[in-house]
């Protein structure tokens, strides 16, 4: 289970977008289980359009680790 970051801890620019919303959540005591809904702490639609592209990242690396064609498998 992720610590909530203290109040101040500096996390560098270099810091993925999904620690830095991470980071707001858990500021504000917030849960952040599968379905609930974290929108007010994603910052405006740069940041959305950053963690999508970050997610989709994962997912293509996550595919090749599973050993999936992605490329030519139509599932994927």
């Amino acid at each position: 289970m992720d610590e909530p970051v203290p109040e101040g801890t500096y996390l560098p620019k270099a810091a993925s977008v999904s620690q830095r919303i991470r980071e707001r959540v858990q500021r504000a005591g917030r849960r952040f289980h599968a379905n609930d809904n974290i929108a007010e702490f994603i910052d405006g639609a740069e940041e959305l359009a950053a963690l999508e592209s970050e997610v989709a990242g994962h997912i293509e690396a996550m595919l090749q680790s599973l050993v999936i064609d992605t490329e030519n498998d139509h599932n994927s």
